[in-house]
């Protein structure tokens, strides 16, 4: 039975470890609903168990699926609108918002390349309170020299020279 789940996690485009982890999920919930085993259907199973069988799979390949999170666009664009509701969010410029966000975003990818997977969330919380600190930093940074850069100096007046 093991070797017919992992073959069937095939499909949820997973390497090894994450087959090996659907095929024991799905091998222990099978434990768990026929405790006596299979063996008095002789190899034709009837409707009802072949349903719950399907359930069984269904529930493994969603546990799967949450926890083997690739960063499709989808993803990115739900982890982008968690981050647009952090507080120092709404205090920056709608100019830097999207710019703040990316940086969360990216830094996240780059820690967690393969999506977060169940069992990171502690490592995934560090990563993003970490990415806040360095993205405000940064972007504190880049418009201080931007503000420097383009603000042209006073004009010197009678009050500026008499100091």
């Amino acid at each position: 039975m093991y070797d017919i789940f992992y073959e069937q996690s095939a499909a949820l485009g997973a390497d090894a470890a994450a087959r090996d982890r659907y095929a024991a999920c799905c091998l222990s919930n099978m434990k768990v609903l026929f405790p006596n085993g299979l063996r008095d259907f002789n190899g034709d199973m009837p409707d009802s168990v072949k349903i719950a069988v399907m359930k069984m799979g269904a529930a493994c390949a969603k546990d799967f699926r949450n926890s083997v999170n690739k960063w499709e666009p989808e993803i990115v664009n739900q982890l982008k609108l968690t981050f647009y509701s952090y507080p120092e969010v709404k205090l920056l410029k709608d100019t830097v918002k999207a710019e703040y966000v990316d940086c969360l975003a990216l830094k996240v990818i780059a820690q967690f390349p393969n999506g977060v997977a169940k069992g990171d969330e502690k490592a995934f919380r560090d990563c993003v309170v970490s990415a806040r600190k360095e993205c405000m930093k940064l972007l504190a940074n880049k418009y201080e020299k931007l503000r420097k850069t383009k603000v042209p100096p006073l004009p010197a007046t009678a009050d500026t020279v008499a100091r």
